[in-house]
């Protein structure tokens, strides 16, 4: 099994914007094990032992995975072999870090979630957990063999979704509430505290408003610190954070509301519509309108006009 689903939201006219989103799914550690040496994860990994025993290096802690053990390992771990059983059987899942961070902005929580995962890794899953396990990965096996059609991808993509939140599920259990109460600040540090209300600030402008000033002013912290506090905890500029959230969201518009461009651009607050074009391009490598016609081409074979912008 050496599964690859890395373009399944690749199209031809947005290449630069979507060839981050993907998942993979094979049974070689070599996939992330080379010469027995510290590697750097840069995906959202879930290492599942069906069979035989393991023994990983994780961020300098060592855990041992036992049959239907699964390791959680959050993008930018360190990782190492230290020791593995001639008779495992392993299956790895790779989620790429955007796209993972696609299917958990909008989830209140999910920094406090990440931190737990970060400190308890690991988890021993249930027989009826890995018979679900496996029949996500049987299905996505079964889609990516069928001949690709124009609701493939979208497809793939909510079963890679679903499959993902089931697996934090499953890592994550019912540690959730423990973390979760409004009186329980003290299971974050400071500075995932600090970050935390940052995304959920983000993720409930709905890309409206797209500097880190106003995010600082709002969480009353000077710009530089909230940038320093965003960059230390996930390793990514808050200005990156801030821009993907806004493109999510007038993605969201351009292929779902019937607003022309005009209105979308009026409505995340941009001066006119050739700052909102650039702006879009910048971040997908297309305009707006061509994404849009890009969508309706795929939908119906025909070719939108430029009656969008000037509606």
């Amino acid at each position: 099994m050496n599964k690859d689903i890395r373009n399944i939201y690749n199209q031809e006219t947005s290449k630069n914007f979507y060839d981050n989103d993907y998942v993979k799914i094979t049974d070689r550690l070599d996939y992330i094990f080379h010469e027995n040496k510290s590697e750097k994860i840069e995906e959202f990994t879930f290492v599942y032992c069906e069979k035989g025993e393991l023994k990983i290096e994780l961020n300098n802690t060592v855990f041992c995975l036992h049959k239907n053990d699964i390791l959680v390992c959050l993008p930018n771990s360190l990782i190492n072999l230290i020791e593995e059983k001639s008779d495992n059987k392993l299956i790895i899942i790779c989620f790429s870090n955007r796209l993972a961070h696609r299917m958990t902005q909008t989830e209140k929580g999910t920094w406090k979630m990440m931190e737990h995962l970060h400190v308890c890794p690991v988890r021993h899953m249930t027989k009826n957990e890995c018979v679900v396990l496996k029949k996500y990965i049987d299905l996505i096996s079964d889609k990516i063999d069928v001949d690709a059609d124009k609701f493939q991808k979208d497809i793939l993509m909510h079963i890679a979704s679903a499959m993902f939140t089931e697996m934090i599920a499953i890592a994550y259990q019912n540690s959730y509430e423990d973390c979760t109460d409004d009186n329980s600040e003290e299971c974050l540090r400071q500075s995932d505290y600090i970050f935390n209300n940052f995304m959920e600030a983000v993720t409930a402008d709905k890309g409206r408003h797209r500097t880190i000033g106003y995010y600082a002013e709002m969480l009353c912290y000077t710009p530089k610190y909230l940038s320093t506090i965003v960059k230390k905890v996930c390793g990514k500029n808050a200005l990156t954070l801030i821009n993907d959230n806004a493109v999510e969201h007038i993605i969201a518009e351009l292929k779902y509301s019937d607003k022309n461009i005009k209105q979308i651009a009026f409505d995340f607050n941009f001066s006119n519509n050739s700052f909102f074009s650039k702006f879009f391009k910048m971040h997908t490598g297309i305009s707006p309108t061509e994404y849009r016609n890009n969508i309706i081409k795929n939908e119906d074979g025909k070719t939108e006009t430029e009656k969008n912008e000037n509606r």
